[in-house]
């Protein structure tokens, strides 16, 4: 498998783009919003659906790009991000960056 997603995450929707190399698949679309205040119980709740949606639209992927605004510079937003994006969408490599260093 060779599926790649790339995701834009902002308050008012998470946009993504998938690309699988070996079917030549190449997708878009857009999920609920949420930002990288994973602390508050709230956003927390609606990155897991936003996260729950996107698996449901295109299952597993290898790896994830995923630029998430007002993801801080302290690691427990990342991780906890990391860790929920790879048990919803199977993905090992996952790099979540702070929304103004990445544009999809």
């Amino acid at each position: 498998m060779a599926r790649f997603l790339g995701i834009d995450v902002g308050g008012s929707a998470t946009r993504w783009h998938l690309i699988d190399t070996l079917t030549d698949i190449d997708l878009t679309g857009a999920e609920t919003g949420f930002s990288g205040h994973l602390y508050r119980p709230e956003v927390l709740a609606r990155a897991d659906d936003a996260i729950t949606s996107l698996a449901e639209r295109v299952g597993a992927v290898d790896g994830i790009v995923a630029g998430v605004t007002g993801l801080g510079k302290d690691t427990s937003g990342a991780d906890q991000l990391k860790k929920r994006l790879a048990a919803g969408l199977g993905a090992h490599r996952i790099m979540p960056v702070s929304y103004t260093h990445l544009t999809l």
